[in-house]
């Protein structure tokens, strides 16, 4: 009886912790968002096994990790867009009346560095998608 319960104890805390390993790349993908645009990008949670951006106006924007392609930047206008894969509308918002995106775009109005935020949301998509598999 207590192989069982140990068997138990170790699956789930196992499962726990799979389900928590993107949070570190959360986190500092978050504390980047808080310093760019004046907050203007707001902060990403993960509900429902969707990803969710809130945007500090209150809208929102929300969808499945394994639908977005990896981001890319754009120098000759100064974004970085994170797209669907195959251009589909993956993204669930409330920015427009559709309620369709084909992507996220992040417009470098000088407050914060492209290549970081890069590197942050690649991060944490690797990590998101390696801990829900």
């Amino acid at each position: 009886m207590r192989y069982i319960i140990l068997l138990f104890l170790l699956t789930f805390a196992l499962q726990s912790a799979k389900s928590q390993d993107y949070q570190d790349e959360l986190n500092d993908l978050n504390e980047y968002l808080k310093d760019i645009s004046d907050g203007f990008y707001g902060q990403f949670e993960v509900k429902d096994n969707y990803v969710i951006l809130n945007f500090k106006e209150g809208k929102y924007s929300k969808f499945k990790m394994q639908d977005m392609a990896d981001p890319v930047i754009d120098n000759k206008y100064g974004q970085l867009h994170f797209d669907c894969k195959g251009d589909k509308y993956c993204v669930t918002t409330d920015w427009n009346e559709e309620g369709k995106e084909t992507g996220l775009l992040f417009s470098d109005d000088g407050s914060f560095n492209l290549e970081d935020l890069y590197e942050l949301l690649l991060n944490f998509k690797k990590t998101y998608l390696s801990s829900v598999k």
